[in-house]
């Protein structure tokens, strides 16, 4: 616990107070846990010193740096801070002048990243201008010793990064990323260089019964410097009542950073019963795993907690992205019907819960662009989850993609890039990049981005399809081949997969073998779902025109995701006249 001041929370938003304190959007100083409360004081003590350039005490000396007591008596004793002591009162009392203060902040004597800032003083208040622009948090370790608890870990890490991200100006590197440090013996500064930035927290988190213990410490990368640290503890019934009441601080201190909407939603936060948050937590890190066993167990825990609380927003934004991987192009378990319609439903009601949830926002547009083929509601949708929620790097993917299926291709690349950035070690957005370029006809840069993405993950069956069609669509076919066999492997078989070793086949001139992967397909298809569109994408490989499109109008019968892709796919250009398929690329909601 602090040891001054009201007892603190471990909650996340107080967390992400104190990250943004440090920062100061453009500060490095050593904080500690005082500066955490309430300041109202301070800021009458600072406008008083305005006005008569005579710091009377240590509170206004603080207020005027807007630092706490021990920072300022620290800064005066170590650093050279000008503070005069009256010889004809006792001790503690003392005073200071603006002037020299300035002064002071200007020459060597001040602390290094305060004296680098270019400072301003507006009503007492340091204004500092240079600072981290670009974060991650690392996940939290557990030290409970108990490895059930480490979704509560997890959950904590990816609630401080999701809170952090809405502030637009700082640039928080999301959670795929960042997991993939979890354990890792790499220092801070090595795991900065790699995800370029130039601020690092790390943490523990301890939960014993129904009490939470969390630490943190805030390190500048580029000097190795710990610029900050606290800890909190607290019953974890309380978690998310002072969750609330700590962002309402939030938006307090950096109002002058932060615009009137991004503070509104950092400030509204839900009253959760704790059973429903434990069974939250627990979904989101079933969710994250990405297998179906794993997304059916999601499923499972986002629909306990909105049976217990049916008015918890993010459960149901959670339902909804359960059912929008089940039903989409990459697992495909099943059919776009039974998936996109709930997938739209559940991100319909966590709306009218909460009309500022992104992720949410996201969802709807998701459906819109893969299931309703309402390019302009889709388009709508991604902007407006992007402007509630900056650093979410899957609304920017998703956004890339369905620009690229526009054939908006710097845009879609711009896109994309954006969300690279945010989450630069993320497979499916690494994927997504290859699919940008590939849809682009950029086919070596394509092909360049996805061998460096394997480096991430040798076995991601995506990337490694992605690579596949690029090799082919150069004929370069021994490496298609390759490719598409590591891509079968490692995806299990999937139908896709199966699909590209068909078309490489086709396009090779191996017209056999290419019909015997059709008939493996239709054999696969009384197992599982297989979509039309992957049949049809083999028989247009084969320039067999009827049956291609015969398979396309099935799959636009039942609303296939992979339609979404028909105006750029290249593996249709050789229909493209064709007022058969004229016809269904206006049915979907494209322009010729």
């Amino acid at each position: 616990m602090p040891t001054s001041g009201k007892k603190r929370s471990f909650a996340n938003v107080a967390f992400c107070r104190a990250v943004l304190e440090a920062l100061d959007y453009g500060n490095f100083n050593y904080l500690d846990s005082s500066e955490l409360r309430a300041d109202k004081m301070d800021r009458n003590s600072a406008a008083k010193a305005a006005n008569t350039g005579r710091l009377d005490s240590w509170k206004e000396i603080a207020a005027y740096l807007k630092r706490n007591v021990r920072t300022v008596q620290r800064w005066e004793e170590m650093q050279g801070l000008p503070v005069h002591r009256h010889s004809d009162r006792k001790t503690g009392s003392v005073h200071a002048f603006e002037k020299e203060i300035d002064l002071w902040l200007k020459k060597d004597q001040a602390p290094a990243t305060l004296r680098d800032s270019t400072s301003t003083h507006r009503g007492g208040y340091v204004v500092l201008q240079r600072g981290i622009r670009a974060l991650a948090v690392l996940p939290l370790e557990n030290l409970s010793g108990d490895s059930e608890q480490e979704y509560f870990a997890d959950g904590m890490t990816e609630a401080i990064i999701t809170d952090l991200a809405k502030i637009s100006p700082l640039r928080v590197i999301s959670r795929t990323s960042i997991m993939r440090y979890k354990g890792t013996r790499k220092t801070a500064a090595e795991i900065a260089e790699e995800l370029n930035v130039d601020g690092v927290v790390e943490g523990t988190v301890l939960r014993i019964g129904e009490r939470v213990r969390i630490t943190a410490q805030l390190i500048h990368a580029p000097s190795d410097s710990h610029i900050w640290a606290e800890r909190y503890e607290q019953e974890y019934r309380d978690v998310l009542g002072l969750q609330r009441e700590v962002a309402q601080a939030i938006a307090a201190e950096i109002c002058g950073k932060v615009a009137p909407r991004e503070r509104h939603h950092l400030n509204r936060q839900p009253t959760i019963a704790p059973e429903v948050h434990e069974a939250y937590l627990k979904g989101r890190y079933l969710w994250n795993k990405r297998t179906p066993e794993a997304l059916y167990k999601a499923l499972d825990y986002f629909q306990q907690a909105v049976k217990i609380d049916p008015g918890y927003a993010l459960a149901h934004a959670g339902i909804a992205d359960v059912y929008l991987v089940l039903g989409g192009v990459i697992l495909g378990v099943i059919p776009p019907r039974d998936g996109m319609p709930k997938a739209r439903d559940a991100a319909k009601k966590a709306l009218e819960i909460d009309e500022s949830l992104g992720e949410a926002y996201a969802a709807l547009a998701f459906v819109s662009w893969m299931y309703d083929y309402d390019w302009e509601a889709a388009e709508k949708g991604f902007r407006t989850a992007i402007a509630l929620n900056p650093g979410y790097a899957t609304a920017h993917q998703w956004y890339a993609v369905c620009l690229a299926h526009l054939g908006r291709t710097d845009e879609a690349q711009a896109e994309i890039e954006r969300a690279r950035q945010l989450d630069p070690l993320s497979l499916q957005i690494n994927a997504a990049v290859v699919q940008v370029f590939y849809f682009g006809r950029a086919y070596d840069r394509a092909i360049e981005h996805a061998r460096r993405a394997l480096d991430l993950d040798s076995t991601f069956s995506t990337t490694h399809l992605m690579l596949a069609l690029a090799y082919k669509q150069k004929r370069m076919f021994a490496e298609a081949f390759a490719e598409g066999e590591k891509a079968l492997t490692s995806s299990g078989r999937s139908a896709p997969c199966l699909a590209c070793i068909g078309g490489c086949y086709a396009d090779s001139g191996r017209k056999q073998e290419a019909e015997r992967i059709i008939e493996d397909l239709y054999k696969l298809s009384e197992q599982k779902y297989v979509d039309p569109y992957v049949l049809s994408w083999v028989h247009a490989n084969l320039h067999d025109a009827e049956r291609a499109l015969t398979h396309l109008e099935h799959a636009h019968a039942k609303q296939s995701s992979y339609l979404a892709a028909i105006k750029v796919d290249p593996v249709f250009d050789f229909l493209r006249s064709d007022h058969r398929f004229q016809s269904l690329q206006r049915r979907v909601g494209l322009p010729l």
